[in-house]
């Protein structure tokens, strides 16, 4: 399984934006370089999710800023040539910089390459939002999922991901099992979920004054204290730094109580 990788979209439909043919060919041959088309299913991204706006918002405003800063390097190159004076490499490489965080992949054109895929045989879809939830459904225990996204591995569904890192023609695959990663971070998949929820992502920020690191901990120690009482949530959490031993109906910060809840919410349901 596989997503679309953006930023080989991002090349194939900037070189190429009045003609959908030629990039669908483009970006057609580099995922040929995956692997063979038959055993390969592609997931496109659809809308984006209501729980998202927060963050496509943001993203909009960026590519916004950057529009502008590409505009505002353009009037300077055409005065820098009005004015006989040189144009140097970092100058067009300041502008390639704007343009490239400008790019937007838009719906229509990723409907009609996920059309144009069907069309030659591939097994491809448009989801409904994103393509996490879609892959998290579909995704069956010797499946590999092949993404930029580190975090597919919080889905219960994948266990092992397979993610892209350098440039074409040398890319290489950093791979990651669910139970490696579960290993090496001391977590049980349970608490590599809670992880994913109170930690900084595409849908919250992280609970104030806890980064991923401190998260880890405390989840961890959570995980310890529920063993050791038989598989019971404890009445008690040892919040290390945080307070000595506070019992559950005296906690009233909202951080703590965030975690807490968590905590209440996914390793109690197996």
């Amino acid at each position: 399984m596989s997503q679309v990788g953006y930023s080989t979209c991002r090349y194939a439909y900037s070189k190429y934006p009045a003609n959908l043919a030629v990039a669908h060919i483009k970006l057609e041959k580099r995922l040929l370089q995956l692997r063979n088309k038959n055993n390969l299913v592609l997931y496109v991204d659809g809308d984006p999710p209501a729980e998202k706006s927060g963050t496509h918002l943001q993203r909009e405003e960026n590519r916004r800023h950057h529009r502008q800063q590409a505009h505002q390097q353009l009037s300077s190159l055409q005065k820098r040539l009005h004015n006989n004076e040189r144009i140097r490499k970092h100058h067009l490489n300041k502008l390639n910089k704007h343009f490239r965080n400008a790019f937007k992949w838009e719906l229509g054109d990723r409907k009609s390459f996920v059309q144009y895929l069907i069309d030659n045989g591939y097994q491809a879809v448009l989801c409904n939002t994103e393509t996490d939830i879609q892959i998290a459904i579909d995704c069956q225990p010797d499946d590999i999922v092949v993404s930029g996204d580190s975090d597919f591995l919080f889905y219960k569904s994948v266990t092992a991901l397979w993610r892209p890192v350098g440039k074409v023609p040398f890319q290489k695959y950093l791979v990651y099992e669910k139970d490696a990663v579960c290993e090496a971070l001391g977590l049980t998949p349970e608490g590599l979920v809670v992880l994913a929820v109170v930690s900084r992502n595409d849908y919250n920020r992280n609970i104030p004054y806890l980064g991923f690191a401190t998260n880890r901990k405390l989840i961890e120690k959570l995980e310890l204290q529920k063993k050791k009482g038989g598989g019971k949530k404890p009445k008690n959490i040892d919040l290390g730094n945080f307070g000595v031993v506070l019992p559950l109906r005296s906690v009233h910060s909202h951080f703590l109580f965030s975690l807490l809840f968590l905590h209440s919410l996914s390793l109690s349901c197996r």
